[in-house]
């Protein structure tokens, strides 16, 4: 468990002073500034975890884990930030870049849903069930 009064009063930066050192990413496959971005995340820093995302996206673009990184910068902006339009913007983007990764479904879905309520959201979930249920019975 990582504690993150031990980062002292500013936990984010600290982090990405620490992850984003050249050296971690020498091989380009350390997960270490993915991981202070999740952190970020995590700590509801949404500007910080964009920024470095988007560290990782331009500098490392042979990263293995790059997919993961737009798509949590699609994350980030949709459930941290709450911009809407940046986050469907992300989504598409890992779309295009990689429609068959195990995250397409997520993406997919999290565009479909993008902007609801969460009772509108289970509306919709009701309709999708009504459907299905009608659909075996014939």
């Amino acid at each position: 468990f990582i504690n993150p009064t031990n980062f002292g009063p500013n936990p984010i930066a600290r982090i990405r002073h620490t992850a984003l050192k050249p050296n971690l990413f020498a091989d380009a496959n350390n997960p270490s500034g993915r991981k202070a971005a999740g952190l970020a995340v995590g700590f509801h820093r949404g500007p910080q975890a964009v920024d470095l995302y988007e560290s990782i996206l331009h500098t490392y673009p042979d990263y293995k884990r790059l997919p993961e990184c737009y798509f949590m910068e699609a994350f980030a902006y949709e459930n941290v930030i709450g911009n809407i339009g940046k986050a469907n913007e992300y989504y598409n983007k890992f779309l295009l870049k990689y429609p068959n990764h195990d995250l397409a479904d997520d993406a997919v879905a999290a565009i479909k849903f993008l902007g609801k309520t969460p009772e509108e959201m289970v509306h919709d979930f009701e309709l999708m069930n009504a459907d299905s249920v009608n659909a075996a019975a014939k």
